[in-house]
């Protein structure tokens, strides 16, 4: 879940009318209504009650996410420190880095406890910061894609909740230009940083599926091919294009 916990001044593509303080019995309700499915929710560690309410879903096994939000350095840590884990799209929807206030994004990326998601398609992050952020974080760097309901579709007209959305050279812009989400498919983020890096593509690829498997402590049945884990796997050509798609030991996709 993204939100609706969090702070106006960097709402990005949701609607501010809906924020809130965090409510543990609000969660609860729609936890239950969601048959226990909830396994991450993002919030903004300045509400009121953020704190407690981390504390509670993290004891239940529910990773809390920092994201949208205008916190200073010290709140973030505070936030961690109660069982914070994650930060979602690192750079984009939080409060930049200054050498006297790191602000969120320093958080994120000092603090080896937690790891920090990445849209890798060029836009939200530059291919400078991308490679920067990955050094950085190396194995709790999370590759994200934050497609919205343009992906694979063509240049046009969109919504992304309530919120009129055009498309135009695969970038997602709302009506005022803020970027609302993207059309990247996961293995473009790969390529991209790969390219980026120039690192060996073992490496990158982990960081689509092994650190998204251990943000969420599965990583010991999923994320990687090895003996006793989940035979999920993807095959590729040399230019990354997808040849087949296996799904627990079962072929789903061939071209």
């Amino acid at each position: 879940m993204e939100g609706p916990y969090f702070t106006e001044k960097h709402k990005g593509a949701q609607n501010p009318g809906y924020f809130r303080d965090p409510s543990i019995k609000e969660f609860q309700e729609w936890q239950q209504l969601a048959d226990g499915t909830i396994v991450k929710i993002a919030l903004a560690p300045e509400r009121e009650g953020a704190f407690e309410f981390i504390r509670e879903v993290s004891a239940d096994g529910v990773l809390a996410s920092i994201a949208h939000t205008d916190a200073d350095y010290a709140c973030c840590h505070e936030a961690v420190d109660a069982g914070a884990r994650n930060y979602v799209h690192l750079f984009n929807g939080m409060k930049g880095i200054h050498h006297r206030e790191p602000g969120v994004a320093g958080a994120a990326l000092s603090d080896e406890r937690v790891f920090a998601e990445l849209i890798c398609d060029g836009h939200h992050v530059h291919p400078t910061m991308a490679r920067f952020a990955y050094r950085v974080k190396r194995d709790n760097l999370v590759m994200i894609t934050d497609c919205m309901r343009a992906g694979l579709m063509p240049d046009g007209n969109y919504h992304l909740g309530e919120f009129p959305v055009v498309v135009d050279g695969g970038i997602a812009l709302t009506e005022s230009g803020s970027l609302a989400g993207s059309t990247l498919r996961l293995i473009d983020g790969v390529y991209n940083l790969q390219k980026w890096t120039d690192d060996p593509l073992y490496r990158i690829w982990h960081r689509a599926s092994l650190s998204p498997a251990a943000s969420l402590g599965k990583d010991k049945e999923l994320g990687s091919i090895a003996p006793g884990k989940v035979a999920d796997y993807v095959v590729v050509n040399q230019q990354l294009e997808i040849q087949a798609v296996v799904v627990a030991g079962k072929e789903k996709f061939r071209k």
